[in-house]
């Protein structure tokens, strides 16, 4: 992983839908709907899929979730080379210990 691709994948103003815990398979989705450029206009459904989950601490205001929902209620998606990533929201934040992600 390099610099350029947690530039990329940022996901600024995107919408949540769903996070999805697979415990088994260490498997985290969360669904949304983002901006797969910069120059975008509409948002494009996708998954935030994370594999190799270690560990996973959210606090998540969901009713100023809900309320944020118009404007895009992610902050930003902040991946490491070492496997640690941050998504900040509107009000919460998840942090995830994981080995690798994808945006699909």
């Amino acid at each position: 992983m390099n610099d350029e691709m947690f530039e990329r994948d940022d996901l600024h103003d995107a919408l949540l839908h769903r996070i999805c815990i697979d415990l088994s398979s260490r498997l985290v989705e969360i669904e949304m709907a983002y901006y797969a450029s910069s120059g975008d206009r509409q948002r494009t459904p996708g998954v935030l899929r994370i594999e190799g989950v270690g560990s996973l601490s959210a606090i998540l205001g969901l009713m100023s979730l809900e309320s944020h929902a118009k404007f895009g209620n992610f902050v930003s998606w902040v991946p490491s080379a070492r496997g640690h990533g941050y998504l900040y929201l509107a009000n919460g934040c998840i942090q995830v210990a994981y080995e690798r992600y994808e945006i699909c």
